[in-house]
């Protein structure tokens, strides 16, 4: 790009006053990017200018573009690959058609019809699998669903996409908003194939996850432009820390993964339709973390032996909020040797998409204004997990001192002690060696580490363990767990950089709702007997005798007088609780 003084044009003929295009650029920052479902040449981008434009990634060169009449926030394309829709401006769906010369070659976009239901920006757009369902999260946090039917739902009228209602489903922003062909779960279905007739007349599932923690699943069979959207069913994901992305895995190991901000990845489960919850946690596994908490995670595709069918690689790609991204290998453990990682923008990463053959990940850069096309090779991943060898040896490198660390020193001894405990400290009989302890002590030796889980991940802890192939269990059916799997269950449950002080203060605040540093005791104490993982007063006196030192027939009264009038978030962690804040 050259600058120069206008004067150095005035004797040159206006005739010749031609330039030629080195390259095709964007005006604006870029806000989306989705690959096409059908074709792996092709990919469409939209930018803030309203400009959506498809390009061919062979000859990396513009195939068409149209100006929209707003920013573009979100793109999606049918599964058949002949329409997008983009959400421009303040909730208007813009529908645009893709057409060619002939079936195998697309040459041009042709704008199409708007639906102006929404009145806040729409910031996603989901197909379902068979095409016949659309649904869009917005900055309200409203989920809507539109249906390709007659109109008004009346079958002596023509068909078209219909909004059938909306719902306002979470208080925080919604993370992701996804449909699940509806026999998800079955054995050996996978999620990018999309021709078997039974995934087409299956009735789709809709999942939308929030930063308020919570999951929803919504009956799409049940709503209508009558009833609107319906709501199925609730799943709290979370009790301390907020969801980052969210993605569903096919095949035989079916599961909804969610990641949040303590670099974790929770794989859910479908229960039984009597149990208390509709989906449960069966794994925790920790996340890579090379540049802050994943925002985007989706399963790579690859092509069949024919050539033509798609199905669900071993892979996910991931992206973070900043710079960087990368591929994990599945199954998900909490390896770091089986993830890989790098720096793909300088800052921002507003979108990343995955071509339909697995070949090419596409990332946009946001307001750097370009959009890069990544290579996909598992080679390197594949040698970096040989090269790792045992998983177990992977793991101990994490604790503090690797393997001759004292962290890893400290646990054995605990594990022993947790050995003697589980059959009598004061025990005449003779010792049986078993080399496990069952589950219940897990949790008391993870206290004792330092690791303080609260009540919803212990359940999901123990949960785990209970339906772990690789955890054996006693005659009666409780977990007996190993020195290898309890190293690998610290790991990933842990928070990844422990208590800081930046965190204690967040929480004090949250709790003062931000009316000076310090809280009263007993506006303390109320609230941890209220509210999360409520503890009850006999649980507080009991606590707050091993706090203080005191006599073991303390009463409540005689403990609490012992507490300050208020505390600051130094004297709530360091002089109450004794941590050590980073």
């Amino acid at each position: 790009v050259l600058q120069t003084n206008s004067k150095m044009f005035k004797n040159i003929h206006i005739e010749k006053r031609v330039g030629l295009s080195i390259t095709d650029g964007f005006d604006s920052d870029v806000t989306c990017v989705v690959c096409h479902p059908t074709d792996p040449d092709v990919f469409i981008t939209g930018t803030e200018a309203g400009v959506l434009t498809m390009w061919n990634i062979a000859t990396r060169d513009i195939i068409d573009s149209v100006k929209l009449g707003g920013a573009i926030s979100s793109i999606a394309i049918h599964p058949k690959g002949m329409t997008a829709v983009a959400g421009v401006g303040n909730g208007k769906l813009q529908f645009v058609a893709l057409c060619g010369v002939d079936e195998d070659k697309l040459s041009r976009l042709t704008v199409g019809r708007e639906i102006k239901e929404l009145s806040q920006s729409i910031s996603m757009i989901t197909f379902s699998p068979c095409g016949e369902y659309l649904a869009t999260g917005d900055l309200g946090r409203y989920v809507a669903l539109f249906h390709y039917y007659h109109r008004d739902e009346r079958k002596n009228k023509p068909v078209e996409w219909i909004y059938v209602g909306r719902y306002r489903s979470h208080r925080k922003p919604i993370v992701s908003v996804a449909f699940l062909p509806g026999n998800w779960a079955a054995k050996n279905k996978s999620l990018a194939k999309l021709n078997e007739t039974s995934v087409i007349k299956s009735p789709p599932r809709l999942f939308s996850l929030g930063e308020d923690r919570l999951m929803h699943e919504y009956d799409v069979l049940r709503s209508s432009i009558r009833k609107g959207l319906q709501l199925k069913n609730t799943t709290r994901t979370e009790g301390m820390y907020v969801p980052t992305s969210f993605t569903p895995i096919g095949g035989e190991s079916s599961c909804l993964v969610c990641a949040n901000d303590n670099y974790q990845i929770k794989l859910w489960k479908g229960q039984a339709e009597e149990a208390e919850k509709p989906y449960s946690c069966v794994r925790t596994t920790l996340s890579p973390t090379y540049g802050g908490p994943l925002n985007k995670i989706k399963v790579v595709p690859s092509i069949g032996e024919d050539g033509v069918s798609t199905y669900d690689s071993q892979y996910l790609m991931y992206t973070t909020f900043n710079k960087v991204i990368g591929m994990v290998k599945m199954p998900l453990d909490g390896n770091p040797m089986k993830t890989s990682a790098l720096i793909a923008h300088c800052g921002e990463i507003t979108s990343s998409a995955c071509t339909c053959d697995g070949k090419y990940v596409i990332t946009a850069g946001g307001y750097d204004r370009s959009v890069c096309l990544w290579n996909v090779s598992t080679a390197a991943l594949e040698s970096s997990s040989i090269i790792g060898g045992d998983s177990n040896r992977a793991y101990l490198g994490l604790l503090e001192g690797g393997e001759n660390g004292k962290a890893i020193s400290d646990m054995k001894d605990y594990f022993y002690l947790c050995q003697l405990k589980d059959q009598g400290l004061n025990t005449t009989e003779t010792r049986k060696i078993t080399h496990k302890i069952p589950a219940d002590q897990v949790i008391s030796l993870f206290q004792a580490m330092g690791f303080y889980p609260t009540q919803t991940e212990i359940d999901n802890l123990m949960h785990e363990m209970e339906v772990s192939e690789s955890i054996p269990k006693s005659e009666t059916g409780v977990p007996q767990v190993d020195f290898d799997n309890l190293i690998r269950l610290y790991v990933n449950h842990r928070p990844v950089y422990g208590l800081t002080r930046r965190k204690v203060d967040e929480t004090l605040q949250a709790l003062i709702k931000g009316n000076g540093s310090k809280i009263a005791k007993e506006d303390l104490l109320d609230k941890i007997m209220s509210y999360g993982d409520a503890m009850t007063k006999e649980e507080v006196t009991e606590s707050l005798r091993f706090l203080q030192g005191a006599k073991r027939d303390a009463t409540y009264d005689e403990v609490v007088a012992a507490l300050p009038a208020t505390m600051d978030a130094n004297g709530i962690a360091e002089d109450l609780l004794g941590l050590t804040c980073h």
